[in-house]
């Protein structure tokens, strides 16, 4: 039988990913990778015989939204547009590779945990960073 697994993208220069076993319905990995080493482990669960990707959950900055923030708040939150052109990329990839996907707007309610709130209340063993942490809450909520 096949583990099914949703996938978690937090995009930037420090791209948060997380698996989340929707059949153990457990988080089995928090991690914090370089665009690149993301792709090659999204291929590699891909091209895994016992493993079913059910999504890959990608949060992408194209589709924020900033109300009455001045520009300079919107570059800051964007990453001057690199977290755009990240988006792009995965969209890109897991297109051509024919991985079920969404991409999902930012939404600060549903991501922005501090450590010592997110190791609580998933009782998650190791180190995470705010990426990290992100692309979890993405395959959890």
């Amino acid at each position: 039988m096949k583990r099914t697994i949703l996938i978690g993208i937090d995009t930037g220069t420090n791209t948060g990913f997380a698996v989340y076993n929707t059949t153990g319905r457990i988080l089995e990995r928090v991690d914090c990778l370089m665009i690149h080493d993301a792709i090659i482990q999204v291929i590699q669960y891909q091209n895994d015989p016992s493993i079913e990707i059910q999504r890959v959950r990608v949060e992408d900055a194209r589709l924020a939204r900033f109300g009455r923030q001045n520009q300079r708040d919107s570059f800051k939150l964007q990453g001057a547009g690199s977290v755009k052109r990240d988006a792009s990329i995965w969209e890109d990839f897991l297109t051509a590779y024919k991985i079920p996907f969404e991409m999902v707007r930012p939404n600060k309610r549903i991501t922005k945990w501090d450590s010592s709130t997110f190791k609580r209340y998933f009782k998650w063993p190791g180190r995470t960073n705010s990426h990290s942490r992100d692309a979890a809450l993405l395959v959890v909520q």
